[in-house]
């Protein structure tokens, strides 16, 4: 079920900045598909469908969110701002983050989970691969010779029997905080596919909080923050 609605936090004439509520996802999984962030985006700014992303039934979406996590995404309205703000991804400039709240999971983390590692210089780092059938979820990869992906620890709090995490993403891979997260001991309260069974139907406890880049036409520091 969907918590919330979409809803636009703000505009200038170069990008959106997009609320995506859970159970809805960032862009359509095939091209036919209506239920999704994009499609509700473009039905009042049809010209984030004009750009052309990494791929073309993507339109001007920068990065996506799980459907199940909620928070703030970033839709390009012309193919300059667009390629502006993608090369700051791939320089590491853009940076999104997020709070999660967590318990600690008297388990291990599962099948296809190494050893729990250390937290290195306040991160959590690996590679990822697919994993199980259907390959609906992802395990670290201990091998530094593959591509790293890094879950930076800005703070933690503890908070009677949970931990609120604010971690921070550079590059992000899919479900990549959720893994890290279970990986440590730590699974997300309500996460279906990396933690213990849902206690209660509230929505997954991660939020995407926050997203921090240059604006592609002044070059002034951007950031955007759900309070």
């Amino acid at each position: 079920m969907m918590h919330g609605v979409p809803s636009i936090f703000a505009e200038t004439r170069d990008y959106l900045i997009l609320y995506k509520p859970a159970g809805l996802h960032s862009v359509p999984l095939r091209q036919s598909e209506t239920e999704n962030l994009l499609a509700w985006c473009a039905s009042s700014f049809p010209e984030v469908l004009n750009v052309h992303g990494k791929n073309p039934w993507e339109g001007g979406i920068l990065h996506r969110l799980d459907y199940e996590t909620e928070g703030l995404l970033l839709c390009a309205r012309t193919q300059k701002a667009y390629d502006k703000l993608k090369y700051q991804q791939q320089t590491g400039r853009f940076v999104k983050e997020y709070r999660a709240f967590s318990e600690k999971s008297p388990q291990q983390p599962g099948p296809g989970f190494p050893p729990t590692p250390s937290i290195v210089l306040g991160a959590i780092s690996s590679g990822f691969k697919v994993f199980g059938e259907g390959r609906l979820v992802v395990r670290p990869i201990v091998d530094p010779n593959v591509t790293q992906y890094h879950t930076e620890i800005v703070t933690t709090t503890n908070l009677k029997d949970k931990k609120l995490w604010v971690l921070q993403l550079n590059s992000g891979f899919r479900h990549q905080i959720r893994c890290h997260l279970a990986w440590i001991g730590y699974p997300i309260i309500n996460d279906i596919r990396y933690g213990p069974p849902k206690k209660t139907n509230e929505r997954m406890a991660l939020c995407a909080c926050e997203i921090n880049f240059l604006d592609p036409t002044s070059g002034k520091p951007c950031r955007y923050q759900i309070p």
